[in-house]
């Protein structure tokens, strides 16, 4: 757990972490959540199940590389800075004896196993950002990806070396982020899969008033409803074919031959996490603590059909 006085060193530079967001490729956040963290308009992220174990397996996976590989040095919890580039911070995890490469450690878990492949080509793409990013503000030439994969216990080290192109555009991708967003205060562009949660965020606080139409509000309205009605019709006959397919099919595994086939196959039901947390005796309180952070539904009406379209 970082303490406060760590997490705002973290809020005056980009962190290698963060890179990926920045430039999009992260698979788990975007530059706008990076932002929002920057200009305190979202909280430090909680830590998850995965993050807790993967800092519990830190000191582990470092052991197993000084056993595969040689002496190490953790790097301990310091925040680095990059001496022209103020805005690039990074917090390696350790350093070969020698000091001449870093260490990055990671660990991954049965989703994610598949990720990893035999060569630095098949590596997650935001882990190479990261450790470049490392390599930018240490100074070092070259870098070991030490990844402990879980369920078939595979330790992995893999060799990176500087790629003075990739840093070159990291920084000056993240550098006009830092510019033109943080510094500035504008939020950059979420993108249209995060601009709903984004303007959510934003807008979090609506009144009762109701704005007059304008032209183009009626014309976006119109064609959104035309869209959600045939959404809805498609729905309902894609519902109809499969539960005709699963009658004809019976107890059987499914229909077909060697080149096309369909397959009904059996599923575990999905865990009811709020079951859980009672049964395992959480109050209404604790739960409540856990909920995600509220949205907001738009819904038409008015626009030929008996139901609210959300």
């Amino acid at each position: 757990m970082l303490s406060a006085e760590q997490l705002e060193v973290r809020r005056t530079g980009v962190g290698a972490s963060e890179v990926a967001a920045v430039v999009g490729l992260s698979p788990y956040e975007t530059a706008l959540d990076v932002w929002a963290r920057k200009t305190r308009r979202a909280a430090p992220d909680r830590e998850t199940d995965a993050m807790a174990l993967g800092n519990l397996l830190e000191p582990v996976v470092l052991e197993l590389y000084r056993q595969r590989v040689g002496p190490v040095v953790p790097a301990g919890t310091a925040t680095l800075r990059h001496g022209r580039y103020r805005f690039a911070l990074a917090t390696p995890d350790g350093f070969a004896e020698d000091g001449a490469r870093l260490v990055e450690c990671k660990t991954a878990g049965a989703r994610t196993r598949e990720q990893w492949g035999d060569g630095i080509d098949e590596v997650p793409v935001h882990y190479l950002v990261q450790v470049q990013w490392q390599l930018l503000v240490t100074g070092r030439e070259r870098a070991h990806l030490a990844a402990l994969l879980l369920g078939d216990q595979d330790f992995r080290v893999y060799e990176i070396e500087r790629a003075p192109r990739m840093i070159e555009q990291l920084v000056e991708r993240v550098g006009r982020f830092w510019r033109d967003n943080v510094a500035n205060d504008v939020p950059p562009d979420p993108g249209p899969e995060h601009a709903g949660e984004y303007l959510a965020a934003l807008y979090s606080k609506p009144t009762k008033d109701l704005l007059p139409w304008t032209a183009e509000t009626r014309v976006l309205a119109v064609e959104l409803a035309s869209l959600k009605a045939e959404k809805k019709a498609l729905a309902a006959r894609e519902k109809a074919l499969a539960i005709e397919l699963q009658r004809a099919i019976g107890n059987a595994a499914g229909i077909g031959d060697d080149e096309q086939r369909v397959l009904w196959t059996p599923r575990a039901g999905s865990v009811v996490w709020k079951s859980v947390a009672t049964a395992l005796g959480a109050t209404k309180e604790v739960i409540e603590a856990h909920r995600g952070p509220s949205s907001r539904a738009l819904s038409l009406r008015g626009f030929g059909s008996d139901e609210e379209q959300d």
